[in-house]
């Protein structure tokens, strides 16, 4: 194994990780006072389960099951017995969604308004291999607007400025409700980092990742290409111009933010 000091951040943080999971550790989060069913029961939660409304397998590291007891609705997300993701980011994928989950909580519960865009956490368990949260009454997300992108990027912005870094706003993992509303809601590639010295999590080695790059990639410039609603060329183009503005005034916030924070020159001169 290579020694710590000639790692990069990614490899080091990987090796902490594996080292984790190795260890047989657990890290727990809340508890299950909410709800009529024992940890037990719902690790055994199958698809036949009679409390299973949904069941999601399109997951790569968890099955997602929409369950609903005493008429409250709950979304369980169960770890895979293998990740179908085979590197050390998938396969510590779980272990790391459960870190950020506690990590958000503590963040939403100290500000609430920066992070109301991040799901409720009701119970994780590393060892038991679950997460329990209230279940998003929403959709993945279809129509974009200012709303949508000003909700996105602030989030974004929010995360960033407290050193979590997300590497994939794929389209399933950002849900939008009847009334617009975003929720992000999977965090198993969600890794911290130190904003004032850092682009990224992987420290100043791939400065050419950041938050916004990261929706663009992972779901944006798809939906422009795919056009679930049949824009015109016209109405894409517009749609382009309106999430390059967003991004910018969210950026020029930031910039603000990371001088306040005595942010390194490197980083300032980056944005």
């Amino acid at each position: 194994m290579e020694d710590a000091k000639t790692m990069n951040l990614e490899q080091q943080r990987q090796t902490v990780q594996l080292e984790f999971v190795n260890s047989k550790q657990n890290l727990k989060l809340g508890d299950l006072n909410a709800i009529p069913l024992t940890l037990d029961q719902l690790k055994k939660t199958t698809s036949q389960s009679p409390y299973v409304v949904e069941t999601f397998k399109s997951g790569l590291t968890a099955i997602v099951y929409h369950i609903r007891i005493e008429g409250k609705d709950w979304t369980l997300k169960t770890k895979r017995s293998e990740s179908l993701v085979q590197n050390i980011d998938g396969q510590t994928s779980f272990l790391n969604e459960v870190q950020r989950r506690i990590d958000l909580s503590a963040l939403k519960q100290s500000n609430p308004e920066d992070f109301q865009h991040i799901v409720e956490t009701q119970y994780a368990s590393f060892q038991d291999g679950i997460i329990l949260s209230p279940w998003i009454d929403g959709a993945p997300l279809q129509r974009l607007d200012k709303s949508v992108f000003d909700q996105i990027f602030n989030t974004v912005i929010h995360l960033e400025l407290r050193g979590l870094f997300e590497w994939d706003f794929c389209p399933g993992n950002i849900l939008q409700s009847d009334s617009a509303r975003i929720k992000l809601f999977d965090f198993g590639y969600m890794y911290r980092f130190d904003p004032k010295i850092h682009f990224n999590s992987n420290g100043v080695d791939t400065p050419i990742f950041h938050g916004v790059e990261r929706f663009e990639t992972r779901f944006f410039f798809d939906y422009l290409l795919n056009n679930p609603l049949q824009l015109s060329e016209a109405e894409k183009f517009d749609l382009y111009k309106l999430e390059k503005h967003c991004a910018l005034l969210a950026y020029q916030n930031k910039l603000k933010q990371l001088k306040l924070l005595g942010a390194s020159a490197h980083v300032i001169e980056h944005q």
